[in-house]
């Protein structure tokens, strides 16, 4: 009898001790989650359309894409209050893995081995969505690096990529090269918003020297070994896997949100830019896509600034 209580007892005093080690020990990819969880919540029934107008550049006198500008370079933060995105209005949120498979110099989340969590928007510039128009793609990216899965040390590392600033005719959001470095074509729809693109562009300028190159050193920085020097590209680009089923859907979001239902995935191929020639260097692969308020309205990725 005695042995019985003693054994009970032992269990029970295990069992407290596990529970008291899971709710008081952060749990690792806790912030991730949470991160999913945001983007989940209320997802829309019918796809918006988010228009940008001139008008939405200023408020109460103020010039509010200057701020938006600023905004984005000195906050980190992984979500804000509900704001609106005025250039990119309309987006699909993606989530999935960075994964580095390719031996070359790079270091922190460039270096081959390394897998971790992203979150990535898709996006299109003014308020073209649909094959027919000239859409300026766009795709931003935070990936969490192990100390801030971990101990919540730090902040999550982002990159921005474009296809063409001035927006192109193709037909497929699938069929587009993203870079760090973009093009800028002129075209019609930069002529048609005239006024607003001068506004964004001399406010961007005013914000960061330039504006037009997305540089990578967030993420070359981080996990880094002792006594690992720090190596960053200085050009890479993304383009989706020739392996993926293509979908014809009108809007960019539907198409994105279909590619990964056929799939199961949606790969994006990674090349680095060296001597003039691009070399693979990893993957992008999302499982997951978000149509919701939080992808729109509150997710936010930080513009590391420009540094000579």
């Amino acid at each position: 009898m005695y042995e019985k209580v003693k054994v009970k007892f032992v269990a029970f005093f295990i069992h407290l001790t596990l529970i008291f080690f899971i709710v008081t020990k952060p749990l690792a990819g806790s912030v991730f989650e949470s991160a999913i969880l945001n983007l989940s919540e209320n997802e829309y029934d019918q796809l918006p359309q988010h228009f940008m107008q001139f008008r939405d550049l200023y408020e109460f006198g103020e010039n509010v894409i200057l701020r938006n500008a600023v905004r984005t370079l000195e906050s980190q933060k992984d979500f804000l209050p509900p704001f609106k995105k005025i250039v990119h209005a309309n987006g699909v949120c993606l989530s999935g893995q960075w994964k580095m498979s390719h031996q070359l110099k790079y270091s922190g989340l460039f270096k081959s081995g390394t897998i971790r969590p992203i979150i990535a928007r898709v996006s299109s510039a003014f308020n073209a969505t649909k094959k027919g128009d000239y859409r300026a793609f766009g795709l931003a990216g935070k990936v969490f690096s192990k100390d801030y899965l971990e101990n919540q040390k730090g902040h999550s590392s982002n990159f921005f990529m474009v296809d063409d600033l001035g927006g192109t005719k193709i037909d497929q959001f699938a069929k587009t090269e993203l870079s760090n470095m973009p093009k800028i074509s002129k075209t019609w729809e930069i002529v048609k918003n005239l006024l607003f693109a001068v506004k964004v562009a001399l406010s961007f300028k005013k914000a960061d020297s330039h504006p037009e190159v997305r540089q990578l050193y967030e993420l070359s920085e981080v996990d880094l070994v002792k006594g690992e020097s720090v190596k960053t590209p200085q050009h890479i680009k993304a383009v989706i896997s020739d392996k993926m089923l293509l979908n014809q859907e009108s809007d960019f979001r539907d198409e994105v949100t279909q590619m990964v239902y056929d799939n199961k995935e949606l790969i994006f191929n990674i090349m680095v830019k060296e001597s003039n020639s691009w070399k693979f260097m990893g993957e992008m692969i999302f499982n997951r896509s978000y149509l919701s308020p939080a992808c729109d309205h509150e997710l936010h990725f930080h513009h590391p600034k420009f540094r000579p």
